[in-house]
């Protein structure tokens, strides 16, 4: 029906029809109306999937595929060198081993206080100078640029800078202690099994905090001004704005920037390996650093293709929620 309106609106327009039909004519296709509108009713139909097959290549390649590669390679016993048929089937024995290796099971532990930490401090932070910078300061923009500037600093770089701090020797934190005259607090901070953790998950919520405070910030300015007047005016104190008002209207970039730092802590790898590579005595080990290990020290690419699975399908199952959140939000837009 929709063709036929196009049809009867085209051959009503005769200069436009006229150029159509001398462009067709020089083409050397003799096409009629109809089949020129059905044409062009195919076209629109393909142009997005066009355009999309390059980014559905890329990400066919570069993440599908290593993805059922690596479940195919984890049901086999396989040193990641030899030649692929050398391999043996070992089925779900990858798997089983799991669940009863207690260095996979103290990683699982350590990754647990991770998340935990990783996503409450950079949250709690980030949120907190968001608020105070949503008060009249004259030097906002430079202390937004100051927190945020770590952000843009790899993580590998981030660890050596942070190692260096850590120095029972000569690191800047030992050297404040003493000038404090607490001097029985310093201490060899990454060569201890009981700080080692705590001090790289402080590293990397000095990277992470500028992030969520950007996100945050950001949600911030998209609450009406009238909503806060008007609480106000009713008799609302900061506290019962922040609380009722503020952190409700928030939820969405709370939930965002949660679930960024969720994933972000159950992939770390970099900054760990950077600062510990998993020491003291696998106090800082984690999944990632783990499936590293086992996969190419120990040259068991099978084993560790399970621990990548696995992995894998943790974050899926935290990315979905997230995933969907963003399409909600999109699509209100």
């Amino acid at each position: 029906m929709r063709l036929k309106v196009k049809l009867k609106r085209y051959m009503g327009n005769k200069p436009k029809r006229q150029m159509e039909q001398k462009v067709l004519r020089q083409s050397g296709k003799a096409l009629s109306p109809y089949h020129f509108f059905h044409v062009i009713k195919i076209r629109k139909k393909i142009t997005p999937y066009i355009f999309l097959l390059p980014a559905a290549l890329i990400f066919m390649t570069f993440v599908i595929f290593p993805t059922v590669q690596a479940f195919r390679i984890s049901l086999f016993q396989w040193n990641g060198i030899s030649p692929f048929q050398t391999a043996q089937y070992v089925g779900l024995s990858n798997y089983q081993e799991l669940i009863s290796d207690r260095l996979f099971i103290n990683a699982a532990k350590n990754n647990v206080i991770w998340l935990v930490m990783f996503t409450l401090l950079p949250v709690l932070l980030g949120l907190g100078i968001a608020l105070l910078l949503e008060l009249d300061i004259k030097v906002k923009n430079l202390l937004k640029s100051i927190i945020f500037l770590p952000t843009a600093i790899s993580l590998v770089v981030a660890g050596i800078i942070w190692s260096f701090v850590y120095d029972p020797d000569f690191g800047s934190l030992n050297a404040i202690l003493k000038s404090m005259k607490l001097g029985f607090l310093a201490r060899g901070w990454l060569g201890r099994s009981e700080t080692a953790l705590f001090a790289i998950i402080i590293a990397a919520t000095w990277i992470s905090t500028g992030m969520c405070m950007v996100i945050l910030s950001a949600g911030l300015k998209g609450i009406s001004p009238e909503i806060m007047e008007a609480a106000r005016a009713d008799g609302a104190n900061y506290w019962q704005l922040l609380w009722h008002i503020t952190l409700p209207l928030l939820t969405r970039p709370l939930v965002i920037v949660v679930a960024l730092m969720i994933i972000n802590s159950l992939k770390s790898f970099d900054i760990v390996y950077a600062m510990t590579r998993g020491g003291p005595f696998y106090s800082t080990d984690v999944i990632a650093l783990f499936m590293y290990r086992q996969a190419f020290p120990f040259l068991r690419a099978g084993y560790g293709s399970a621990v990548a699975v696995i992995l894998f399908t943790i974050i899926l199952l935290i990315a979905i929620p997230y995933i969907r959140r963003i399409t909600e939000r999109t699509a209100e837009y």
